[in-house]
């Protein structure tokens, strides 16, 4: 496990909504664990998706071979969620919604 990590795989994960209140949640909280990405070819494929969803982003990366290894500033690894939370809370209607899934069905 990569210097970055510190030694913990275990990682939790809270995306909401910017325009969230205390009294009016929208967002999702994600749990689960994360790894170093292991090989060349595994950072490779991994830099080509982020490319793609971030045009020219791939351009101003360093080399794989940089990202790969264990003591490089920046890097990607690979979270793998083993459950998630939907909040959604508006004043009118305090609906709540925690759904968790089993890892077998996210892979």
């Amino acid at each position: 496990m990569s210097a970055i990590l510190g030694g913990s795989a275990n990682v939790a994960v809270s995306l909401f909504d910017p325009l969230s209140t205390y009294h009016s949640k929208k967002g999702l909280q994600l749990r689960g664990s994360v790894r170093d990405i292991s090989g060349m070819d595994e950072m490779r494929r991994t830099v080509d998706a982020y490319g793609e969803r971030f045009p020219g982003s791939a351009a101003k990366l360093p080399p794989i071979s940089t990202l790969c290894e264990r003591d490089c500033a920046s890097t990607f690894f690979l979270f793998v969620a083993e459950a998630f939370r939907l909040t959604l809370e508006t004043p009118d209607a305090n609906l709540s919604m925690p759904v968790f899934i089993d890892a077998e069905y996210l892979a």
